[in-house]
């Protein structure tokens, strides 16, 4: 009997369909270092933008793996409507996304099947 392979809690999918868009995921690197952003959701493009390298300097797989679930939650919010509603309730969305995309990173790590 084979050993199963670990799960990679920090894998990055290429695409993901959501909401019947495919939405991709891209290297960006260059562009949000002007930026100094970790990760971009771009709803039109239906794209992901991930820095993977900030100023030279590599972003840890943790980091970018939170970055590229807290722009997911960007877009669940946006696509459901919920992202404004929780802004006209005065809700820090940023703060709110952050602390969602990391616990579901830390359940992701953690879980044991």
């Amino acid at each position: 009997m084979s050993k199963a392979k670990p799960h990679n809690y920090n894998s990055i999918p290429k695409s993901v369909e959501l909401f019947g868009r495919l939405i991709k995921t891209s290297n960006e690197s260059t562009k949000l270092n002007l930026t100094r952003n970790f990760g971009e959701a771009r709803y039109g493009l239906n794209q992901i933008a991930l820095a993977f390298h900030i100023n030279g300097e590599p972003i840890t797989p943790e980091e970018t793996k939170i970055t590229y679930l807290h722009e997911m939650l960007h877009f669940i919010l946006n696509f459901t409507g919920y992202e404004m509603q929780l802004r006209e309730k005065g809700i820090d969305i940023e703060q709110f996304i952050e602390l969602m995309a990391s616990a579901i990173f830390q359940y992701e790590k953690t879980a044991k099947y």
